[in-house]
């Protein structure tokens, strides 16, 4: 950096006039800027989720720009934009309303010193963690590898996880309905699909076509590109139609419609439908499950339902915490399966055991597992033309009940979004 900018921060601190920000601030170009970093991930943000974040780029811009007189060139602009020297050493950037802390990240890049504020004790530990240095990243990988490797040897046995087998990676589940009306008992699913691909940038690759279920004997079938239905059990069922739509439960019986509300959904009996698994050097492929899918599941609850240390018992509060009691869940172990259980608070335990590593090694570990939260709970959903997990507070910070909900195996070594083994690259990448 030359000394011209400096000089003249230092003439707008002493008097304050018109900044570039002001003047003539590259909208058009910061726009552009942002629209590609979309697709490129910055490490340090990517340690976890946060659900609120700015764009890093235009964040970086207006920082720069409020501090630059109004009649510095886009050239000298750009030049510092793009540059490694502390463009706003000397000056102190504070922000009370932190989150994610882009603009704290930012600011330090630019070699501004920082302060935050939140309400939010995870936003707090996030932001640290985005501005503290590792000393030794090579003492994390270990410690991960280490805490991987423990995970799959004790909790393995409760997704069936066998060397050289196909392993599970996805567990479709639907909700049965027993009508107050007329007594029919139903699975609500908006569309008989569970997977297909239709050529999605980005999604996974299967035979083309689409893996469907039957409603009636829940036999899985794979149906050809360009099927618009299938006929099984004696009818005819669309794959654009189903007992759910325009957000309300239709009874196949009677007719009658009843909403979440009505429903207590969340509390409605869960029945598996369909196991998605992976198969070393070959594609992702469906199956219906087996006695011992269910009988894995069934012992797993009874496990949970006994006593472990970390069943969280906190009522759900928060922006949209009237939508869970809609659904019948009040707590937040509501959210979780047992085995979900089970393994996140093994994760905890084996972490909270290793004493000897540094605090910043654990700290780091352990939003690693918080961040695979979001991805191990009862309100996933399924991408079903992308064949990705649809994780809790994906689009918006809401507690939404998917129709069609999927449980991941989060011991799963190389697939899957949200397993530990994911979370915990996430945070390596930003070391």
């Amino acid at each position: 950096m030359s000394a011209q900018p400096l000089r003249r921060r230092a003439q707008l601190s002493a008097a304050p006039g018109r900044s570039l920000l002001e003047a003539s601030f590259p909208y058009a170009q910061v726009s552009e800027i942002a629209r590609a970093d979309r697709y490129s991930r910055d490490g340090v943000y990517a340690a976890h989720k946060w659900w609120a974040r700015r764009p890093p780029s235009v964040i970086r811009a207006l920082l720069l720009a409020s501090t630059l007189p109004a009649d510095t060139t886009l050239g000298e602009f750009w030049t510092l934009y793009a540059g490694d020297s502390p463009a706003l050493d000397g000056l102190h950037v504070g922000d009370p309303f932190m989150g994610g802390a882009t603009t704290l990240v930012e600011a330090a890049r630019l070699g501004a010193d920082v302060t935050g504020i939140d309400v939010d004790p995870l936003a707090v530990l996030i932001a640290r963690e985005e501005l503290a240095e590792l000393g030794d990243p090579a003492a994390f990988v270990e410690a991960a590898d280490d805490l991987l490797a423990y995970m799959r040897d004790c909790y393995g046995e409760l997704y069936g996880i066998e060397d050289d087998e196909p392993e599970p990676l996805h567990y479709f589940y639907l909700r049965r309905v027993i009508c107050d009306d007329c007594g029919t008992e139903s699975l609500m699913y908006r569309t008989p699909v569970l997977a297909r691909d239709v050529g999605k940038h980005g999604g996974v690759v299967r035979r083309r076509g689409a893996d469907v279920f039957c409603p009636d004997c829940r036999n899985i079938r794979h149906l050809p590109e360009g099927r618009k239905g299938f006929r099984c059990c004696g009818r005819l069922h669309r794959l654009d139609a189903g007992t759910y739509e325009r957000a309300a439960y239709t009874c196949p019986g009677c007719g009658a419609r009843r909403k979440h509300e009505h429903l207590k959904t969340g509390l409605l009996t869960r029945e598996l439908i369909a196991v998605e698994e992976t198969v070393a050097g070959g594609r992702r492929r469906l199956r219906a499950p087996t006695t011992s899918d269910r009988a894995l599941i069934a012992a797993a609850e009874d496990i949970a339902a006994g006593s472990i240390k970390r069943v969280p018992v906190a009522e759900l509060k928060g922006i949209d915490a009237g939508r869970p009691f809609l659904y019948g869940l009040k707590t937040v172990a509501d959210l979780f399966t047992g085995r979900q259980r089970i393994v996140l608070a093994g994760a905890l335990d084996w972490i909270d055991g290793q004493e000897h590593l540094p605090t910043p090694i654990l700290t780091r570990l352990r939003l690693a597992v918080s961040n695979a939260l979001a991805a191990n709970n009862l309100l996933c959903g399924y991408a079903t033309d992308y064949g990705r997990l649809a994780p809790l507070f994906m689009g918006v910070r809401s507690y939404a009940m998917p129709v069609l909900s999927v449980e991941l195996n989060p011991l799963h070594k190389s697939a899957g979004r949200g397993t530990l083994a994911a979370t915990v690259r996430r945070v390596q990448r930003s070391l």
